[in-house]
């Protein structure tokens, strides 16, 4: 719920000065790249496929998928091209055996390569503005070890046949809550990614499908699959009712849930990876676009990769902040985290943020701007620090590891960007 998940970026002199700055600044701008590439961090490298090996990769056979979801099955790698500076794969060139055309696939719009059992997966680098290729088996065996000692585990990839059974399931539960609610106009809406039954009249419903379905894209390309990739177990289900009772009914008496006092929605992530998503719209429908959104978020957050659970913190600051992003019309989002940032100019504390089980009401605005403040500062070192936690790392180990600060650190870091000294964690 918005108060408990787990329920859950002169003209010829003119043209003289660039031609001579392009001569002059070219080759330094070179030399800086490549520099920077030569320095990069262990963490960066330390599943990385090394330039001496590419390679090895020619003439072998391999799967290619794609950014946009295409995928190239059994295709011979011909070549693979590396950028100027000689230390990162730019291109590889395949082709099908039976075939004399070559494919180009820049490393860019590449999502997978598998050799064999080896699968490799590209990571952008921003200090180099190029990608490694990262051994994702050697990446998720270390993983693996991690989410074991914490008595986690990586989320099982299910088969198409497997899928279709669990969206079976799933309107077979539908139905029944139906039935529950005959005495509502309760009608079920399908998208992609999510079963949707709701009382509330069709002709407001869908820009609350397009809303999720956004959400589900952004949150998929921000977290580096492929278009299309679905995280769910078949697909998330959300049941929305026009009225406050019906929902606490709804609560109550199908999912056994009392503590609804003062929610609009719950998130219900369960131990086999299914989510719903109880929730109802209220008076205010851009507010409710950002429950809907918000709740549905922390479904996500479960689904991705593991079962490691996140700090209250950063997952009740993903759902805000991405909340904030697909659901335009509404002003929640920003309102929160100006109260938060006045509180906080007062008290000069951040009321031992970090370390709650579950954030106070009024740190949610502080959430979402810890999340704004570590994505403006490196989008992609933020998917990085995001990953590790799910990957068995404690998120302070993870936050060190990817943008090399303490708690304390990253409060005065939001500290200097609300423009007070010395605050307290």
């Amino acid at each position: 719920m918005l108060n408990a998940p787990n329920n859950h970026s002169c003209r010829l002199a003119g043209w003289f000065f660039f031609l001579l700055c392009l001569c002059v600044c070219a080759p330094h701008a070179h030399a800086q790249r490549k520099k920077k590439s030569e320095e990069l961090s262990a963490v960066l490298l330390e599943y990385a496929l090394t330039v001496d090996r590419f390679s090895d990769l020619k003439e072998q056979t391999a799967t290619v998928v794609t950014t946009k979801g295409i995928t190239y099955a059994d295709v011979l790698i011909e070549d693979v091209k590396l950028d100027r500076s000689r230390q990162f794969a730019a291109r590889i060139d395949v082709r099908q055996r039976d075939s004399e055309r070559v494919r180009r696939i820049s490393i860019k719009s590449l999502a997978r390569l598998t050799i064999a059992d080896t699968v490799y997966e590209p990571e952008y680098v921003k200090e180099s503005r190029q990608y490694l290729l990262i051994d994702i088996q050697q990446r998720d065996a270390a993983a693996k070890q991690r989410l074991q000692k914490s008595r986690n585990r990586f989320w099982q990839v299910s088969t198409p046949e497997e899928m279709q059974e669990f969206v079976a399931e799933e309107r077979e539960f539908l139905k029944k809550v139906q039935e529950q609610f005959s005495g509502l106009d309760m009608q079920l809406y399908e998208t992609e990614y999510f079963l949707f039954l709701t009382d509330i009249p069709p002709n407001q419903v869908k820009p609350y499908l397009v809303q999720l379905d956004q959400m589900n894209e952004a949150l998929g390309r921000s977290f580096g699959f492929e278009e299309g990739h679905n995280v769910w177990r078949g697909k998330a289900v959300i049941v929305a009712f026009l009225q406050e009772a019906a929902f606490h009914e709804f609560e109550r008496d199908t999912l056994s849930n009392e503590d609804v006092a003062g929610a609009q929605g719950v998130c219900h992530s369960y131990a086999n990876g299914r989510v719903v998503v109880g929730c109802y719209r209220g008076n205010s429908a851009s507010f409710f676009g950002v429950v809907l959104v918000h709740e549905t978020a922390h479904g996500y957050i479960h689904r991705y990769r593991s079962t490691a659970r996140i700090p209250s913190w950063i997952n009740e600051g993903i759902a805000d902040w991405v909340a904030g992003r697909a659901v335009r019309l509404s002003n929640t989002v920003r309102e929160r985290q100006q109260a938060a940032a006045r509180r906080i100019r007062l008290t000069r504390t951040l009321g031992g943020f970090f370390e709650l089980e579950q954030i106070e009401a009024w740190q949610y605005g502080l959430a979402s701007s810890m999340i704004d403040l570590l994505v403006a500062i490196d989008n992609d070192q933020f998917r990085r620090f995001f990953k590790d936690i799910k990957n068995g790392y404690v998120w302070h180990e993870s936050l060190m590891r990817h943008y090399e600060m303490t708690p304390a650190q990253l409060a005065d870091a939001y500290g200097r960007k609300i423009r007070i000294s010395g605050l307290r964690p």
